[in-house]
């Protein structure tokens, strides 16, 4: 709580301090949250000792005074029967009501952008997926610098395999998750952050400056706006957007302004219709190009917006890295039976020519022996 009791933070993060948090009194965690807030600028022996600090407080609830000490009452109205290694995740889950306090979610929302910097922060998401990320993103583990954040590496590699539909049934249910958070808080993409941070600053600032760190998605819907506007200069925002929209199209629970769009008939028509792999989607594409059933208006609007950029963005995904990847992607192209054809057509084609060729060299050789 008082970062006076611990020398060695104290000593590395000296500097640091005087820096970015000249005027913060030391006492109830307030230099520890004043330097994390600035971690992107803090020197490296900071960092790295502020780095198992985080990992400490954010995989067990019950060391992160700060969070305890402002939350006191919002953990005695919503999780007083939560222990409290696990606290931070029950807050989470009720820091959307109407009642809840302001600077216990200012908190809350500050430990959720902390944890997708690093899946080791995140213990659900880390027990859930720890299988599929020693299949697909075991490099990405393997070359992490020592007490450095990751700074969502894992998650996007994560992602990816989510959009393919390749993740195991617990794991897709945390990313879903994950993905759904995001969606409503850019600020928990760090590579969106990142690779779209100007058109951020020129082209959603209206939406993006809050004092609740929160934009309700507003950021993201903004920059997919400016996608199918083509007014994303910079392509690998342009990839990026291209691929939260693609992660919608994998799940609607990914994309909560059209899962909040379309509740009603979610309800209505595909309740009986387990979610992933585009499933609830189609159901609705279905009522939408159907005769006998209607969608509410509005989720009628947002989902035939939406079918406009799935459309645009299938262009920026990236290409395949090998042949398995190029087989899924075919497979799950609208024109996947024009490709079929073409492949056809050209073996057919090579077929021909094969044999024309054999031909030939069976009547020249027939001569030559003559």
């Amino acid at each position: 709580e008082n970062i006076d009791f611990d020398p060695k933070l104290k000593a590395a993060c000296k500097d640091d301090i005087a820096r970015h948090c000249p005027q913060i009194p030391h006492g109830s965690g307030q230099v520890l949250e004043c330097l994390q807030t600035h971690h992107g600028d803090l020197t490296e022996s900071c960092h790295h000792q502020l780095f198992s600090i985080k990992k400490s407080e954010l995989t067990d609830s019950a060391t992160d005074y700060t969070l305890l000490n402002t939350c006191r009452e919002m953990i005695r109205q919503y999780c007083h029967d939560t222990e409290p290694a696990k606290m931070l995740h029950c807050l989470k889950l009720h820091k959307d009501e109407s009642l809840f306090d302001d600077r216990c979610h200012l908190v809350v929302v500050n430990r959720m952008i902390e944890q997708n910097l690093d899946y080791r922060f995140n213990p659900a998401l880390q027990a859930a997926c720890s299988k599929n990320i020693a299949e697909y993103c075991t490099p990405i583990i393997r070359n992490a610098k020592q007490n450095e954040e990751l700074n969502g590496k894992v998650i996007d590699c994560l992602k990816i395999r989510f959009r393919e539909g390749k993740l195991l049934p617990e794991c897709e249910k945390q990313m879903t998750e994950v993905l759904h958070e995001r969606a409503l808080n850019y600020k928990l993409n760090p590579l969106l952050q990142s690779v779209c941070h100007d058109e951020i600053q020129v082209l959603c600032s209206a939406v993006s400056e809050t004092d609740t760190n929160e934009d309700h998605g507003a950021v993201e819907e903004c920059l997919k706006q400016a996608f199918i506007d083509k007014k994303l200069i910079n392509r690998a925002c342009k990839v990026e957007v291209a691929e939260l929209i693609q992660e919608g199209k994998a799940d609607i629970y990914a994309d909560p302004l059209l899962q909040r769009a379309c509740s009603v008939d979610l309800l209505k028509y595909c309740s009986h219709i387990q979610s992933g792999n585009g499933r609830l989607l189609k159901c609705l594409e279905g009522i939408l190009q159907g005769e006998s059933k209607a969608l509410e208006d509005d989720c009628k609007s947002k989902l035939l917006s939406r079918l406009e950029m799935f459309q645009n963005a299938a262009a920026f995904v990236p290409p395949a890295e090998n042949f398995h990847q190029l087989y899924d992607q075919v497979v799950a192209s609208p024109s996947k039976h024009y490709f079929l054809i073409v492949l056809c057509s050209f073996i057919g084609i090579i077929f021909i020519i094969g044999l024309l060729c054999g031909r030939v060299t069976h009547r020249t050789m027939a001569l030559k022996n003559k």
